[in-house]
């Protein structure tokens, strides 16, 4: 029997804009209500910028971590319950309802919001009982053999505590304990470190005294040496033996009104002293209970607080299982991935912490609605395959956001494409892999505060520094000026950082461009210079989706040896970036110019003539050099092919070719293009039309090659709002994972001018048929829901169709074979065994 399967797929996935930019709309500290002294809380605040964004241009809206953290001032590095956001007490950004409007509010105006996730730590656990903690700390450094290259203690301070049970029947009642402390390894390296003990029970607190000091030596009995008396509530200041025995005794007497002698626990919590704790390995090895004359060492329990089951939201449980060490995986606490650089630190190798940080994050985009991705705290700190599950895990649930950016705070751009390259080896998730892009960030900032720190940078070498330099494609990186990580002294660019910002929102080469949002509205936070550059932001971007974006070469004029001639007349190659760029939507090349020097730049230079006839004119869109136009000819100096650059000193500008084209026939409001199902839809808006004939369609697989898929006849004469749509129906089958879209204006006198490009990011959909050929059953599995399956015969008759979905099979038991068709799908051959289709339609012969 042999049918046409016509399978008609759901898809979701797809970008709206034709360029994309990021805001990261917070910083460190940033004021809101009850922390900070801002009247309303952040989330409202941001709300109210909401159209400014949207109209800025901005499409995804990075917002602090969601996460419910310490308290309602934590900014939201420490996460507790993943799954409040405010639902049960405002967190610093807001309430869960406000959280809610404002993602209503950026969705309303054309952006997504992104979730700031920590899948690296956690804080704030109930305690519980730790046994591979407690053997981690005992048993220091033999911890499987397997630390050849050195090991850290665990981080004590604050994060463990030893509890003895007292009274009931333990018999463990009133009476003399003596603890012996000493070094766990004995290395010479901890010894004389100090470290601090307290002592509590339930009926014993905190004396608010001045602490005590060990009395040396105070080795114990065995040691023939005094013991040290500690008194409960009350700090006891010590260090690690270097000589005699080793050993610090310490005796607590618990009288009968110190605890509560039908059940209680003695609770013993040690730190280090001026460190974080991991600089000392001091346990307890000895506990001698003068009422059971006994070593009772094994009852003295040792607890973390890493039980995060009892959380109000119920959600995203965790115990010490979770988190490094945990007796399952060995681990040395040492280098990127195992060090416990924050908090609890989480162990990504256990299936039940991948299973945990899937769902939340599912539930994040899918239930949240930050529809706009994720960008990921810290992933330094452990395997990129935890992230490579974790998208492939989405996109099995029909999840592949737009934004997926990781933070690796290193400018070592190994380091930074290393990750992404990780991240994407057995990724099948069709969904991009950024990086912030660090290693750029620090090539901008030495451009524009040279004459603060190095007068000596010549600021060429941004042309060769990032990722994309270094190998990596536009698609892998996210690009920077300032962001919330760079608070201290002199870490925020400190002069004209707007410099910076013209380069990466000119320059579509090197990445996806983020903006802070300090520098977007004039936040001051500490140690940032005074700004305020949405007027100058704001025309960068627009003059980027009008004229970059798409573009496919680029020319570093002034670069080291690129062989482009050129002659300064004011001004010097090292304190300048000149770049043209060809290929983008109007099809006019451009022109940008930075002088990042306090002299002002005069330079004849050479430019590319691949695209630009000799004596063209080029148009300062943006008005910030000596004269508007500049035309490409042979200065007076004799540099061929050149045009004249004249800018203030610490300024820029951008020229456009004039490509001799008459005025619009209309003027352009609006044009988007978003995924539609199966289809593509296309909507636009024109303020004013004059004698304009139609709009030609036109798409492009390579955002290159053009061709027409449709023509709109215009009204032609208005000088009111008009708008127009179109369906593309017949999408390629091709696997490509990009639709570009374009609009041809014509005029009545067959004059053109072309618009801006949108794209269109396509999901790759698996569906499996089998078995080929059919007798009884035919099934059929997609990763995207079908919405229907029609059923043909070679000759076009309608066999069978469902109406509402369909299951996982067809019963075919019942159908009779009509007609034979000869027609296959795309090189299809006859077997049993399940077949793999990535199309969003696909006949199928079976």
């Amino acid at each position: 029997m042999r049918v046409l399967v016509v399978l008609v797929i759901a898809l979701s996935g797809y970008a709206l804009n034709a360029q994309d930019f990021m805001m990261q709309g917070w910083y460190w500290d940033y004021p809101s209500e009850n922390c900070g002294g801002l009247g309303i809380k952040w989330a409202a605040n941001l709300q109210s910028r909401a159209t400014t964004l949207g109209n800025a241009g901005f499409t995804y809206v990075w917002l602090p971590p969601p996460a419910k953290g310490g308290g309602e001032c934590s900014v939201g590095y420490d996460p507790k319950d993943l799954y409040d956001l405010g639902d049960y007490g405002a967190t610093r950004f807001g309430t869960r309802a406000q959280l809610n409007s404002l993602i209503s509010a950026l969705q309303s105006n054309g952006m997504e919001a992104v979730a700031d996730v920590v899948y690296n730590h956690r804080d704030g656990g109930d305690y519980e009982d730790n046994p591979a903690v407690r053997n981690y700390i005992m048993n220091y450094p033999n911890v499987g053999n397997t630390c050849n290259n050195g090991i850290t203690p665990y981080p004590i301070n604050g994060k463990v505590r030893w509890r003895l049970p007292l009274g009931g029947a333990t018999g463990n009642n009133a009476g003399d304990y003596y603890f012996k402390f000493s070094s766990a390894s004995g290395g010479t390296g901890f010894h004389g470190r100090g470290y601090n003990l307290y002592f509590q029970t339930s009926q014993a607190g905190w004396l608010n005294m001045s602490d005590l000091s060990e009395v040396e030596p105070n080795g114990g009995g065995g040691c023939g040496e005094a013991s040290t008396t500690i008194t409960l509530g009350r700090n006891m200041l010590a260090s690690i033996d270097a000589g005699g025995c080793t050993v610090d005794e310490f005796l607590v007497t618990l009288n009968p009104g110190d605890f509560n002698s039908s059940g209680d626990f003695l609770e013993i919590y040690v730190s280090q002293t001026g460190g974080d704790g991991t600089g000392v390995d001091i346990r307890p090895y000895h506990l001698y209970s003068a009422p059971r004359n006994a070593n009772i060492i094994n009852e003295l329990a040792l607890q973390t607080r890493t039980d995060f089951s009892n959380l109000p939201s119920g959600l995203g449980a965790m115990n010490y299982l979770n988190f490094k060490p945990n007796g399952i995986d060995a681990t040395c606490l040492e280098g990127d991935w195992d060090f416990p650089y924050f908090f609890f630190d989480v162990d990504q190798r256990q299936s039940s912490t991948q299973d945990v940080y899937n769902e939340w994050s599912k539930w994040l985009i899918e239930t949240a609605g930050f529809s706009g991705g994720l960008r990921m705290d810290a992933v330094k700190h452990f395997d990129p395959s935890m992230i490579t599950n974790l998208l492939n895990y989405l996109s099995s649930e029909g999840i592949e956001p737009g934004m997926i950016v990781g933070e690796i705070f290193d400018s070592n751009t190994g380091s930074l494409n290393g990750w992404v390259n990780s991240v994407k080896s057995g990724l099948t998730a069709n969904v991009d892999v950024r990086v912030f892009d660090f290693n750029l960030r620090s090539a901008l900032k030495e451009a524009c505060d040279q004459h603060y720190f190095n007068f000596f940078y010549d600021t060429r070498n941004v042309f060769n520094s990032g990722i994309v330099a270094a190998g990596a494609d536009g698609f892998s990186s996210v690009t920077f000026v300032n962001n919330h990580d760079f608070r201290d002294t002199n870490e925020p660019v400190q002069d004209n950082p707007l410099l910076a910002y013209v380069y990466i929102l000119t320059n579509n080469k090197v990445g996806l461009p983020c903006v802070f949002y300090p520098d977007f509205f004039g936040d001051q936070p500490p140690h940032y210079p005074a700004t305020n550059m949405q007027a100058e932001l704001t025309e960068l971007m627009d003059l980027h989706r009008d004229f970059i974006f798409g573009a496919t070469d680029h020319h570093y004029l002034n670069s080291f040896g690129t062989g482009y001639a050129s002659s300064y007349l004011s001004g010097n190659a090292n304190q300048c970036l000149i770049y043209q760029i060809s290929g983008g939507p109007t099809g006019e090349d451009v022109v940008v110019a930075i002088n990042f020097d306090d002299e002002p730049l005069r330079v004849d230079q050479q430019i590319n003539l691949d695209n630009v006839p000799s004596g063209a004119t080029f148009d300062d869109v943006i008005g910030n050099s000596a004269f508007p136009t500049a035309i490409v000819k042979t200065s007076p100096g004799g540099v061929t092919n050149s045009i004249y650059i004249d800018l203030p000193a610490r300024s820029y500008s951008m020229w456009v070719q004039n490509s001799g084209v008459a005025p619009l026939p209309a003027a352009l409001l609006d044009f988007q293009a978003k995924k539609n199902g199966s289809n593509v839809h296309l909507d636009w808006r024109t303020a004013q039309e004059e004698q304009l004939s139609h709009f030609q369609i036109e798409r492009s697989q390579d955002g290159k090659t053009f061709n027409s898929v449709g023509k709109k006849t215009a009204v032609g004469n208005s000088q009111e709002e008009q708008t127009y749509s179109f369906l593309d129906q017949q999408l390629p089958r091709t696997g490509a994972e990009r639709l570009y879209y374009r609009l041809v204006m014509v005029d009545v006198d067959g004059t053109e001018e072309i618009s801006p490009v949108r794209e269109v990011k396509l999901e790759k959909t698996q569906i499996q048929i089998w078995p080929n050929p059919v007798q009884e059953q035919l099934n059929i599995s997609s990763q995207a829901p079908i919405k229907q399956v029609s059923v043909y015969s070679a000759a076009g008759q309608l066999i069978y169709q469902s109406k509402d979905g369909v299951s996982n099979y067809l019963d075919t038991s019942n159908w009779h074979p009509r007609h034979v068709s000869n027609h296959h799908c795309y090189g299809q051959r006859r077997t049993m065994e399940p077949k793999v289709y990535e199309n969003v339609g696909c006949s199928i012969n079976l």
